[in-house]
């Protein structure tokens, strides 16, 4: 129990750093912690700082790390391309954090897979259903 109050405690204090009109600061306390989380390559960053490296996301802002061919994929996603359903599946994508007007907000909320678990004035959260 201790532990986890610390954690917590740890997890706010990281947040400090970062201007919450930039990054999700609010939203980042209801990302659910299953599954790998899609995110803007900005936010993946602060997603992994923020949780000390416990939330694994599909990218962050190294995009030399990951690849021409990786970033093409990201973008099929990012992009609403089609086949973006199958490429959220492929990398066990169970929670999507993204800018509530972004393309993917729109297409997510017409889908029956995923649910909106969260949103506030910079950001909504998805989560997959079932």
């Amino acid at each position: 129990m201790i532990l986890v109050v610390a954690l917590a405690i740890v997890a706010r204090d990281r947040d400090v750093h970062f201007d919450a009109a930039k990054f999700p600061v609010r939203a980042g306390n209801f990302i659910p912690d299953s599954g790998r989380v899609f995110t803007k390559d900005q936010w993946g960053g602060y997603l992994i700082y923020r949780f000390g490296g416990q939330r694994k996301v599909f990218i962050d802002g190294r995009s030399d790390f990951y690849g021409q061919s990786f970033l093409q994929t990201y973008a099929e996603v990012a992009d609403v391309k089609p086949g973006w359903q199958s490429v959220l599946k492929q990398y066990d994508v169970n929670v999507v954090l993204i800018p509530i007007d972004h393309a993917l907000a729109s297409a997510l909320q017409l889908s029956p897979e995923w649910k909106r678990v969260y949103t506030d004035s910079m950001a909504t959260i998805f989560r997959r259903v079932g």
